[in-house]
């Protein structure tokens, strides 16, 4: 791993996603500046592996270490009483040094701000920003540095805003799409009571809808890949380049993070010019990697979104899942076995999928055996599977891609190089120094003696400290100031290594720690409590005959018996529930009853009412 360095202004942010450990890890091993992880509450991604407090304090630590930022999600929306909680949760990752919150909720970002006032605070997507235009000045105000606009916002809007606001632009360029705005979504919430705000999405843009009759995946947007538009992102002033997939595998984190950073580079080294010469005369280099990004994770492709207004081409309507890459034809088929040729290799483990015309799975299977590309494969089917020549075979697992991924990065410990010196000499304590960038950590061992028999060697000396092992440490240099006929045990070197290299990571770790101002806190929560009490008391003064009541009805029989109750203002009709010539007539005597009526339109029905009820 690269040796560990503050990010350059201008330089555009690698943003990776962390629904777990391992993930954080393997974003760390492929090169992010910075990642986004959830806590145990208040995140946006309730079913990630998310971690309790002492992994997400050992998180901070790890990123601190290799001069990576961690940024905490805390963006879904609060219910008043879990307010109260807010700054006891944050406090130990505070104090850790937890380098920003992502919020959408204002009630949380102001409670944040009181409570940790120099904590950066990441305004969300889901605050719809799509205007730098105020936001200097309302938002300043309450700690937030930096905003992530909405996802629909086009490459030449983002270079507007950009001119709009001195704050940061983070901006989604790899990963899921959201069908609605911004991730404002209240379809999960409606159909199956599990909100997206809330984090526990169910995710029903990805299924299937029936329109007149034919099946398709209508709502399931295809994955983002910003990756041909890196140039023109990073001239357009963007400050931090996001990728979705908290949700993912770490191979897919480490595989996205690692092209991002390697294109990102490649252009900060060549410039602007040089960098789209470069790719055309590496368009193999290049096509390769976009095939193998489409290995990991693509569904029926990629899009770039909304950078280039092309929304027409955003859905992925015949699957909602892993598309992965196209690797054969059908050639022939019998009764018992398919004969497919192949476009590109394939290896042992891979998982292979048959599709027709339609792109619907026909057939899938795992391979015993590696073949090279032009081979014809031959391989039994499932009876009852109808293949036909001419059919595609996609593959949606790539073995060897996986394996190498995990090799590079997930199994992987990255190694910081160290500077040290060390001093020896007879009559003084053993002093150890070691270096990494600014930070300096010394530790002394005991006196040294005279020899009397064999004297210490320089080899010795080396090749102890050298066994670094485990500790994400290596040496760059290391001076041995050793005087003549010195004896010291060779035990303890390898004290004096394990304390000074113990004694350094720690110092590295708590890069950013900082004490937490307890009366801002008591104070805070003194007034979200006296806001509670406040309501409760305003609720339970309140004349039950000023609270507004709503009613809905399945049948008439109901209805008549809601209408002779004056506290019930509105009534809703279903419409499922009532036959359409009948509609008219109730809506009649709700009108004539002076009471508000609602027609609840049936769900998933495209219909269109002829007549309009706003005159009732």
């Amino acid at each position: 791993m690269q040796n560990r360095t503050k990010r350059r202004i201008g330089v555009p942010e690698i943003l990776a996603p962390a629904g777990s450990m391992e993930s954080l890890k393997a974003a760390v091993a492929a090169g992010c500046d910075a990642v986004y992880m959830g806590g145990s509450k208040f995140g946006a991604r309730a079913y990630a592996q998310n971690p309790e407090e002492d992994e997400m304090v050992a998180a901070i630590r790890y990123c601190h270490l290799y001069g990576v930022k961690l940024y905490m999600t805390v963006n879904t929306l609060l219910k008043e009483q879990e307010l109260q909680s807010l700054p006891t949760f944050l406090r130990p990752y505070y104090e850790a040094g937890l380098d920003a919150v992502i919020v959408q909720d204002m009630g949380v970002l102001r409670v944040i701000h009181q409570c940790f006032p120099d904590l950066d605070i990441h305004a969300s997507t889901q605050m719809t920003l799509t205007s730098g235009m105020g936001v200097d000045d309302r938002l300043a105000a309450y700690g937030v540095t930096r905003i992530v606009p909405a996802r629909e916002l086009s490459l030449t809007e983002l270079q507007q805003m950009r001119q709009q606001t001195k704050m940061e632009l983070e901006v989604f360029v790899h990963g899921a799409l959201c069908y609605c705005y911004s991730g404002q979504c209240l379809m999960s919430s409606m159909q199956g009571g599990r909100s997206g705000n809330r984090g526990r999405c169910a995710q029903p843009c990805r299924m299937q809808y029936d329109i007149d009759g034919s099946k398709r995946y209508l709502l399931s947007p295809k994955e983002l890949c910003a990756l041909p538009l890196l140039g023109e992102m990073i001239e357009a002033g963007i400050d931090s380049f996001k990728i979705e997939g908290r949700m993912k595998r770490p191979e897919y984190t480490a595989y996205v993070t690692a092209m991002y950073r390697k294109y990102r580079d490649l252009y900060l080294e060549l410039g602007s010019a040089k960098y789209r010469v470069w790719q055309q005369e590496h368009a193999a280099e290049w096509e390769d990697d976009l095939r193998k990004l489409a290995e990991i994770y693509n569904r029926e492709g990629f899009t770039d979104g909304y950078l280039e207004e092309k929304p027409e081409q955003m859905l992925a309507d015949k699957r909602p899942k892993h598309g992965g890459v196209c690797v054969g034809t059908v050639q022939d088929v019998d009764k018992h076995q398919v004969r497919y040729r192949l476009e590109r290799p394939i290896f042992a483990q891979d998982v292979l999928e048959f599709r027709g015309a339609d792109g619907v799975s026909i057939y899938e299977y795992t391979t015993g055996s590696s073949y090279h590309a032009g081979e014809l494969v031959q391989t039994r089917y499932q009876k009852g599977c109808r293949i036909a020549k001419g059919d595609r075979v996609f593959r949606t697992r790539h073995q060897v891609l996986l394996e190498e991924i995990r090799q590079d990065f997930v199994e992987s410990t990255p190694k910081l190089t160290i500077n040290g010196q060390i001093r020896i000499v007879a009559g003084e304590p053993i002093l150890l120094q070691c270096e990494y960038e600014n930070e300096i950590f010394a530790v002394t061992g005991m006196i040294a003696e005279n020899a009397v028999k064999r004297a210490v060697a320089k080899e010795d000396v080396v090749r102890v400290l050298s066994q670094t092992g485990e500790t994400p440490f290596e040496w760059g240099s290391l001076d041995v100031d050793l005087g003549a006929d010195v004896f010291v045990p060779i035990g303890e070197f390898k004290k004096l290594r394990r304390n000074a290299l113990t004694g350094l990571q720690d110092r590295l770790e708590r890069l950013g720690s900082r004490e937490v101002d307890e009366e801002r806190i008591r104070q805070m929560q003194a007034e979200i409590k006296a806001g509670a009490q406040e309501d409760a008391l305003i609720s339970e003064l309140r004349d039950p005959k000023d609270v507004q009541q709503s009613a809905a009805v399945s049948d008439e029989k109901q209805l008549y018996a809601v209408l002779q109750h004056d506290c019930i203002q509105e009534v809703i009709l279903r419409e499922e529930w009532f036959d359409n010539a009948v509609i008219e007539v109730l809506l009649q005597r709700i009108k004539e009853s002076k009471k508000r009526a609602v027609l609840a339109l049936r769900r998933y029905s495209v219909r269109r009412r002829s007549r309009s009820i706003e005159h009732y």
